[in-house]
């Protein structure tokens, strides 16, 4: 295995997630354009507010029509770097959920810069435990490889239940966000390479109890991950690996970095992402790299997809977003590879979502979102904490 590059160690930046903190003047700077961009959406809600606007995409309410187009201003007309500043960081999100849901939080510092925040199951500093858990979800979040977790995106790893099982704990990756020349792939791979290690080898986690899930641009990186655990990336450490996992869920995967904008196909409906932005961030995480399996996994030997160490996969995506065909060929490539796949195309959904459902405050029936919930429900399994009061009453 070939050390990674002294250019590629230079773009790590410590255990800090951004890379760049505003100083007053870019605070300054930032809001400034941020007001900007929220007066431009107040005039283009007026505008369009009639039901029967050109501009409004059919079959599109007035409040989606404003949260997709105000999406794609914010995301389009602000820095990766203001972006990251203005969102709370994924450990203080990862913080908040612990406390509102009174679980255990943890944070592990991993090799190449990575933390891995765990919420749930047991805290060896202070004793306090909960039941054997017998499902691990290790989630790599989306957001272009540039934005911190949501808070949705922690509800999207209970599967969306009221609160969270004490038999299931969750595992995030705090991964270094790509800024400048800062965090360039294949950073994010050694960082989520760390993970899987400390899971494995330092709290002896069998694949077997692992639900591996990934949205957008952390779709990419679980596959990236998945491709490199038996085909090894010669610039990322590789880890002695046997076993399957339980499970992986692909929402919405962002695989063809290397696509020009213009061969991407227009969508007639609206979504919350758009081509520039996209060709931006790939751009940012790339920085110059050419395409290889890891980076392009579509581009990946078909012998490669042949014996993936996972037994079951869901692969959701919307027939109304930008990288409908990233899922669509995706799709087409388990298919023919990994019998046990289920993939489907959502009509009248955009990018994740079940996600931006509720961070836009949609709240429309979702049907990407009950698909989803149904599988978890079936891959964690029977709650250990109710089986065990029923053979409580019992004796």
């Amino acid at each position: 295995m070939r050390t990674p590059s002294p250019s590629h160690r230079s773009r790590q930046t410590s255990h800090r997630e951004r890379a760049e903190d505003l100083t007053l003047c870019g605070w300054l700077s930032t809001l400034s354009r941020a007001t900007c961009i929220t007066f431009h959406l107040l005039y283009r809600a007026a505008r369009d507010i009639r039901p029967h606007s050109i501009r409004r995409a059919k079959g599109l309410s007035f409040h989606e029509f404003v949260a997709y187009h105000g999406m794609r201003l914010y995301q389009g007309r602000l820095t990766s770097v203001q972006i990251q500043n203005l969102l709370p960081s994924t450990g203080k999100t990862c913080g908040r959920f612990a406390r509102k849901h009174g679980l255990v939080h943890r944070m592990v510092e991993l090799d190449c810069g990575g933390i891995v925040h765990q919420l749930g199951g047991d805290d060896h500093a202070t004793g306090l435990s909960t039941v054997d858990p017998v499902r691990h979800v290790v989630l790599f979040h989306g957001g272009g490889y540039m934005a911190p977790a949501l808070g949705r995106h922690l509800e999207l790893a209970i599967g969306f239940a009221d609160r969270p099982r004490e038999d299931v704990v969750v595992h995030m990756l705090q991964y270094g966000l790509v800024s400048g020349h800062t965090n360039q792939y294949p950073i994010q791979l050694q960082q989520a390479t760390s993970l899987i290690d400390h899971l494995l080898h330092t709290q002896h986690i069998t694949p077997s109890q692992i639900i591996l899930l990934g949205d957008s641009a952390g779709a990419h990186l679980l596959l990236s991950l998945i491709l490199h655990l038996q085909h090894p990336n010669p610039l990322v450490k590789s880890i002695p690996f046997q076993g399957r996992f339980a499970g992986a869920v692909l929402l919405s995967p962002w695989l063809s970095l290397h696509t020009p904008v213009q061969a991407m196909r227009d969508t007639d409906a609206e979504d919350v992402l758009d081509k520039e932005s996209l060709a931006r961030w790939a751009d940012g995480f790339l920085g110059g790299a050419l395409s290889d399996p890891w980076n392009d996994p579509l581009k990946a030997p078909r012998e490669w997809w042949t014996a993936l160490p996972i037994e079951d996969i869901l692969l959701l995506y919307g027939e109304e977003e930008l990288l409908r065909d990233d899922g669509a060929r995706l799709a087409g490539v388990l298919g023919e590879c990994h019998a046990s796949t289920v993939a489907v195309a959502v009509p009248g959904e955009v990018h994740v979502h079940m996600v931006m459902n509720q961070f836009l405050l949609l709240k429309k029936p979702c049907e990407s979102e009950e698909l989803y919930k149904r599988w978890m429900e079936r891959h964690l399994g029977e709650r250990v904490v109710e089986v065990a009061v029923k053979g409580g009453d019992s004796t």
